[in-house]
């Protein structure tokens, strides 16, 4: 069947939403069936030579991508351009300039068309844009060849140089072939402005490394996935590499920006277990040389397991068994932050009722010893001595005399007195 020459162009009639997307009517191309027409209310561009709608006219019979009908378009592939067929509307509103869109559409090529054979050619889209009907200013895309026989969705992007309020679809010539170019057309989708931060979204975290010991050694690395490379990293204390170094305890953040200027912001927050802070209580030595006065370490902050090391060369958290002095203990954490604490040791208090000696044999049996006695002193000729029962020693005089003013002697629980006769020692008891 010989049609007539065409300008064939398919247009979209669109209004922009408020997020930049150009919707379109009947984009599926839905309608009835026949040649020479294109559904409502795409137009074709000139003259009786038309696209046709689809399925089942001249021999074309491939089911729609999508509802039920959709249209086929034919370029004479001689090189001549005598014949070109499309479709036009006229947007409701016009495109930006220098702004890209993008949108799917579903092509397909046909490699049987009665009285127009594709001959041994190939399928091809055009997109074109302008001021008018059937625009040519410029065509914002061209697919190169299709063969495929079958529907394959394109995802197409196009960046207008003007304001332009119409746009077209077409085959295209390429190359000379025996026949006629065709391409078919189904399922188009919204036009919606193009954002690559939308495409390619950038994503990705922030490892971090603590501070330690109070001081700024932390680090932060950023790990980015999405977007498109390269990445420039801004982090808030002014470095720019993929990590940041010598942070200590806070909270930071960092932006990321890749090729398209898309960014990304990641917060984040070092954190420090800090220096050991040590305190110590003390036990006094009750008598001297009672060695029994204790340093009780208590820690905060820092990261365990803990070493310790005293002056005195013990190892443990608390030392023990102490005579009356001053004490250092050095602590060393996890992180080799290292503290340091002080303690004195005393010699305790003496006690018991006033003007009265009480034994209680702590320490030895011994009488001349002071750490036997509440008061930490051996009775003299003025002193009131009282010797309870159940001490833990009974008082033996070995050598040399005791003395005291009075003395009492308990009368039940096991209480004595014991004067060791062979050392010729004795217990002077001195009454007014």
């Amino acid at each position: 069947m010989l049609r007539a020459p065409l300008i064939a162009l398919v247009f979209l009639s669109a209004a922009f939403s408020s997020y930049g997307q150009i919707t379109v009517s009947n984009p599926s191309f839905e309608g009835t069936s026949a040649p020479h027409t294109v559904p409502s209310p795409w137009s074709t561009c000139q003259g009786s030579g038309t696209p046709d709608t689809q399925p089942g006219q001249w021999g074309i019979t491939l089911a729609p991508s999508h509802g039920s009908t959709y249209v086929s378009f034919l370029y004479d592939g001689s090189g001549s351009h005598s014949w070109i067929e499309g479709a036009t509307q006229q947007l409701s509103a016009p495109f930006q300039a220098g702004v890209a869109y993008d949108f799917t559409v579903d092509l397909a090529f046909s490699p049987v068309y009665n009285t127009a054979s594709p001959n041994g050619c190939y399928g091809s889209f055009e997109i074109l844009a302008g001021n008018g009907a059937c625009p040519s200013s410029q065509s914002l895309y061209q697919s190169g060849p299709i063969t495929h026989a079958t529907w394959q969705t394109y995802t197409i992007q196009i960046t207008p140089n003007a304001a332009y309020t119409w746009i077209s679809f077409r085959p295209y010539y390429i190359t000379s072939c025996g026949g006629y170019i065709n391409i078919m057309v189904d399922n188009m989708q919204p036009i919606t402005i193009f954002d690559p931060c939308l495409q390619w979204p950038l994503g990705g975290n922030v490892s971090t490394v603590g501070a330690t010991c109070n001081t700024s050694n932390g680090s932060a690395s950023m790990s980015v996935s999405g977007g498109t490379s390269p990445f420039v990293y801004d982090w808030s204390t002014g470095q720019t590499g993929s990590s940041a170094l010598g942070l200590g305890s806070g909270s930071y953040s960092v932006t990321v920006t890749d090729a398209n200027n898309c960014t990304m912001v990641r917060t984040f927050h070092i954190t420090d277990n800090g220096t050991v802070s040590p305190s110590i209580s003390v036990t006094n030595e009750t008598c001297s040389p009672g060695n029994n006065g204790v340093a009780d370490l208590t820690l905060t902050g820092g990261t365990p397991p803990y070493s310790y090391t005293w002056s005195n060369g013990q190892t443990t958290q608390d030392a023990s068994g102490l005579s009356a002095g001053n004490y250092i203990v050095t602590i060393v954490d996890a992180n080799s932050c290292t503290g340091f604490a002080f303690a004195t040791v005393g010699l305790g208090s003496p006690g018991g009722l006033p003007g009265i000696w009480t034994w209680v044999g702590t320490y030895s049996d011994d009488w001349h010893d002071p750490c036997n006695w509440d008061k930490l002193q051996v009775p003299d000729a003025a002193s009131i001595v009282l010797i309870p029962g159940a001490t833990v020693n009974n008082p033996v005089i070995h050598f040399g005399s005791g003395h005291c003013y009075t003395i009492e002697i308990a009368e039940s629980n096991n209480a004595d007195l014991t004067i060791s006769q062979t050392l010729g020692a004795k217990l002077t008891v001195h009454q007014p």
